[in-house]
């Protein structure tokens, strides 16, 4: 099998940037139906969504277990970055679902809705188990903690960031950074605390991943690794066609698509 090599950031924190081995041809074919966007978990277990349910894959890429509740409608935002708490939100019931990492229910699902929260746009996991919601309707965000308390509220955003249009279609936290993805404007970012630290002017891109070096950047079948120190971005077309999300984790590239989950090995 032909080999290529692709230039990602480091995936272990030791150096700035490594040189990865990658196959031309992925290692897995998963089959799917209907799937929409897929997080892994720092451990290597994998969940996509499809309409109706969560498929849930283990670290030997199989699938352990699937998750439904018709009740809570179409899932808007699935995070795994808590391998023992996964955050699933249903944006049109105002609902967060939680996980263990065996895909089981950690308890009822949470209205947002009663927390005055009614058109919360994003939600996304926290450290200490908490979590994150942006409210656009008054560009704001706020951080609750797990007594359902909110414990950090930043307002104005808009007026904050120096953008008159900001529109964010996702959002990640990991090392006390809270990243938030604008396709014109680029990426914000903020601390945990809620103050704001820097602005990363990168257009049109679709999925992101943040790593503990740097992020990952999906626009079309590239991707751009994006250095948070040196503040630099490299570039790499992927194996395959555009899919419809990715993740990286335990030196493993996913590459989702409608139909199927293509799995790459790193080295």
């Amino acid at each position: 099998m032909r080999l290529i090599y692709i230039s990602l950031l480091c995936l272990s924190c030791f150096v700035c940037s490594v040189t990865l081995l990658a196959q031309t041809e992925p290692s897995l074919d998963i089959p799917l139906k209907n799937a929409r966007m897929l997080s892994a978990d720092p451990t290597g277990n994998v969940y996509v969504a499809t309409r109706n349910e969560l498929v849930m894959l283990n670290r030997a890429d199989t699938v352990f277990k699937k998750f439904s509740n018709l009740s809570l409608g179409i899932l808007s935002t699935l995070d795994a970055s808590n391998p023992l708490k996964v955050l699933l939100y249903y944006r049109d019931q105002g609902r967060i679902q939680f996980l263990n990492n065996t895909a089981s229910e950690l308890s009822a699902a949470i209205s947002l809705n009663s927390l005055g929260l009614e058109q919360a746009m994003l939600a996304c996991i926290s450290f200490d188990n908490g979590f994150w919601v942006w409210l656009p309707s008054s560009f704001s965000l706020m951080r609750f903690n797990q007594q359902l308390q909110p414990v950090q509220e930043v307002k104005n955003i808009q007026q904050l960031i120096g953008f008159m249009s900001f529109d964010p279609i996702a959002m990640q936290e990991r090392n006390n950074m809270l990243y938030m993805l604008d396709q014109e404007t680029g990426i914000q970012v903020f601390d945990v605390f809620g103050g704001y630290v820097k602005y990363i002017p990168v257009q049109g891109v679709e999925h992101f991943r943040v790593l503990d070096e740097g992020l990952l950047l999906q626009k079309k079948d590239m991707l751009l690794s994006y250095h948070l120190t040196l503040q630099t971005f490299d570039t790499l077309r992927l194996p395959s066609s555009a899919p419809i999300d990715f993740d990286v984790s335990s030196k493993k590239l996913y590459l989702l698509f409608p139909d199927k989950l293509q799995i790459y090995l790193l080295k």
